[in-house]
């Protein structure tokens, strides 16, 4: 299996405590230095009362695909791809 293939997107999005929750795994917590508790309650307090607008920001995504045989990527393969729009339509 090898890689065949590479596809890229973007997404402009808001970044609040429900993305945040489904990002920070424990040890990214562990490597701020505070308890989960702490930075959790931190992240709630940053966001509090912010426009929506403060807190949007855009997203790059990459999606490799991997095939039995495949000839694999060549360095740079990628590097004129233009990436696809992602809408958004959920809540932070």
């Amino acid at each position: 299996i090898a890689a065949a293939g590479v596809a890229l997107f973007r997404q402009r999005r808001p970044f609040g405590p429900g993305f945040a929750r489904g990002y920070f795994t424990p040890r990214h917590i562990e490597l701020s230095g505070m308890t989960a508790e702490a930075f959790w309650r931190d992240l709630h307090t940053r966001c509090a009362g912010r426009p929506d607008a403060d807190c949007v920001g855009t997203q790059h995504w990459a999606v490799l695909h991997f095939q039995r045989g495949a000839a694999g990527l060549t360095d740079g393969a990628w590097v004129d791809q233009a990436p696809g729009e992602l809408g958004y339509d959920g809540q932070s």
